[in-house]
């Protein structure tokens, strides 16, 4: 266990139950946007900051699936002046 591991360990066994609530909350989200950011370290990328390749792999992707167009409601009544 490193030593990050252990002081968290043990500020949720110190901290009140509302606060560690929060506390774990917060440290989830860090492990999550740190994993995010992670996963695109070293993808190369174009000039916005998109990964190359991302529109040629994607484009055409929903081409054969089925378009539902939405039902359209009735209008409602238009009040008489």
């Amino acid at each position: 266990m490193t030593s990050l591991a252990a002081e968290v360990d043990r500020a949720l066994t110190e901290l009140h139950p509302r606060a560690r609530g929060e506390f774990e909350q917060t440290v989830r989200q860090a492990l999550e946007n740190a994993k995010r950011r992670s996963a695109w370290e070293g993808v190369p990328t174009d000039a916005k900051g998109y990964p190359l390749g991302y529109f040629e792999e994607t484009a055409g992707c929903f081409a054969n699936e089925p378009f539902d167009e939405p039902v359209e409601l009735p209008l409602p009544p238009a009040k008489v002046w």
